[in-house]
């Protein structure tokens, strides 16, 4: 997908911003990919470490892997369209704003699943 071309004020097109600078992006792309490796490095950490495995007493394990899967999940996505982003500059703008949307996900995943965990333990604390 190509911007269409520009017209200034003489009435000659004008290339766009992407064609003057095709390397516009590519900063955005990279911390796209770093931000998911950071994510999924720290979710397998935080399950393999001592914070991990006293969960495991509080949470089932399929509790664990409804909160870990999707995050896992959208990490992928920013990581396989961030990468795109970087071998594909036609495609810069569109695999961008997909690594963006699936980015922010991720934090909004998390704050989900805290509160709705948090609540159940709550509630069941609470009827004890």
């Amino acid at each position: 997908i190509r911007p269409m071309a520009k017209r200034s004020q003489g009435g000659e097109q004008r290339q766009s911003s992407r064609d003057e600078n095709p390397f516009d992006g590519l900063g955005l792309a990279a911390f796209g990919a770093l931000y998911a490796s950071v994510v999924t490095a720290v979710v397998i950490a935080v399950l393999d470490t001592d914070l991990g495995r006293g969960l495991q007493e509080d949470l089932d394990a399929p509790a664990r892997a409804l909160v870990a899967g999707p995050v896992l999940a959208l990490a992928a996505v920013v990581f396989i369209a961030s990468v795109l982003a970087l071998l594909l500059p036609g495609a810069r703008d569109y695999l961008l704003r997909v690594a963006g949307m699936a980015g922010w996900l991720i934090p909004a995943w998390l704050l989900m699943a805290g509160l709705v965990l948090g609540g159940i333990a709550y509630a069941l604390n609470s009827v004890d």
